[in-house]
């Protein structure tokens, strides 16, 4: 399997040859290449997964794909964990940052 075959894979969204290609660019794979599991693949992973939380939804004739705000933030999280994984940041994170957060 290549890499490309294997993001595409990863989702029923039709994620253009052209983002594949740039996340695989992105992270040092060929997207013809064999696929080989390691750090740059499971990056490579995490960049289509920030990719999906952003992408539109589709409508075409009969055929609608779309992600719920909960699966978006459920895509950000689990990208997250992958970057936080292989010691990289998402840069996607929002959260409290304590009881004076408007000081800092």
């Amino acid at each position: 399997m290549t890499v490309s075959e294997a993001i595409h894979a990863l989702t029923a969204y039709p994620v253009p040859k052209g983002t594949v290609s740039l996340i695989c660019a992105g992270r040092g794979l060929q997207a013809d290449g064999e696929l080989v599991v390691g750090r740059a693949w499971h990056l490579a992973r995490a960049d289509l997964y920030m990719w999906l939380a952003k992408a539109p939804n589709i409508r075409e004739q009969e055929v609608a794909i779309s992600f719920t705000s909960d699966e978006r933030k459920a895509l950000i999280r689990e990208a997250n964990s992958i970057y936080d994984e292989h010691g990289e940041s998402g840069g996607e994170r929002v959260g409290y940052v304590g009881e004076n957060f408007n000081l800092i």
